[in-house]
């Protein structure tokens, strides 16, 4: 079957097919035709300014009542996470299967985790009464004291400290010296030689 295809001439634009262009208008119908748009313009625009005002507020509104509610959920939130803190601190106290205690430990720090929460284990940090509570301390002859015992590890949730750590301060002491050479021979107790 051959392809009979017609075509279909183009026809260029001549002076009796091509539109009639308008008359120019004259500068003084163009200003009143300004003026007229003007006026129909300041009409239009005072109500539009104020809707698009009004869905900006109410999108602000909603803004602030999603952080609000974020903020509620936090302060409800922040006693029950402090209750997990202390169970994980009882459960780390009792005398419970091993196996049993790590798991339960696993999951409540883990779910403390999954909230933001941090724990922290100041042994050996420079005592600061902002992180940590003395519960205990041992007699300090300087200024700087270190902690040289954790009762209870501390918690934080970002840059906030929620829970301090409970410490035994001390004097930073020095570290007995290191065995070398002849030293290394044991006593007759067998104890280090030092």
């Amino acid at each position: 079957m051959a392809d009979q295809t017609t075509e279909t001439p183009i026809q260029e634009p001549n002076a009796d097919t091509a539109p009639q262009d308008e008359p120019i208008e004259s500068p003084v119908d163009l200003s009143g035709r300004l003026a007229t748009l003007q006026q129909q313009f300041d009409t239009v625009l005072p109500p539009l300014v104020a809707v698009l005002k009004r869905e900006a507020s109410v999108e602000e509104l909603q803004q602030r009542l999603v952080r609000a509610e974020k903020e509620s959920n936090a302060h409800r939130a922040l006693p029950l996470a402090v209750a997990v803190m202390r169970a994980l601190h009882n459960i780390r106290q009792t005398t419970v299967d091993p196996t049993a205690r790590s798991i339960i430990e696993h999951e409540l720090l883990a779910a403390l985790a999954h909230q933001g929460f941090v724990e922290f284990d100041p042994l050996g940090e420079i005592f600061d009464p902002d992180r940590h509570t003395a519960v205990a301390a041992d007699e300090s002859v300087g200024p700087q004291r270190i902690v040289v015992e954790v009762y209870a590890t501390g918690f934080t949730l970002g840059a906030l400290i929620v829970v301090k750590a409970q410490v035994r301060a001390g004097p930073e002491r020095l570290a007995p010296p290191a065995p070398s050479g002849a030293h290394d021979q044991l006593d007759i107790e067998g104890g280090p030689a030092w």
